[in-house]
């Protein structure tokens, strides 16, 4: 939530494109330092390569989510 607060807002595709990566880069940093089970971890690789092969942050993000999702009922 904190990124998001600290994006400045704006409706350019190429905004809502960098606040994508923003959002997503912030996410990665915060699961890289969790402890993660081995399919977590293959999932999160799974997600990095998808962004480098893509760079398709929108679909990074709610994959991101998703894996977060999980990590929060554990």
């Amino acid at each position: 939530n904190k990124t998001l607060l600290d994006i400045s807002g704006g409706n350019d595709a190429n905004e809502v494109s960098n606040m994508y990566e923003t959002i997503v880069v912030s996410l990665m940093k915060d699961l890289n330092q969790r402890t993660l089970s081995e399919e977590q971890a293959q999932e999160l690789n799974r997600i990095k390569k998808y962004i480098k092969d893509s760079d398709d942050y929108a679909t990074a993000l709610r994959d991101i989510l998703l894996l977060s999702q999980v990590l929060e009922r554990n």
